[in-house]
């Protein structure tokens, strides 16, 4: 498929991306990265998300991992604390 976006489009970005250990999230979590973003995957389980970031990081991307609960205020509120630890601001 063809890259209609600049590169660096999103360079300098954080995206904090919930349910994107597989599937379409995923997807859309790749292409963030592929055009510059930093991105936290976010997830219930953390070895999948920490492994969809790991498969990020090797395609030459900047990824980290997290475990929260979008229906737990406070498990996604800490996530966001560490995401932006790490990255910087959402």
């Amino acid at each position: 498929m063809p890259d209609i976006f600049a590169r660096d489009l999103l360079k300098g970005k954080h995206a904090f991306m919930t349910g994107a250990g597989s599937g379409i999230n995923l997807r859309i979590a790749q292409r963030f990265a592929a055009h510059g973003s930093k991105v936290s995957i976010v997830g219930r389980n953390l070895e999948k998300a920490q492994a969809a970031a790991a498969a990020i990081c090797k395609e030459g991307g900047q990824a980290e991992g997290y475990s929260a609960d979008v229906r737990d205020y406070a498990s996604v509120l800490a996530a966001i604390n560490l995401a932006c630890d790490r990255f910087g601001q959402l």
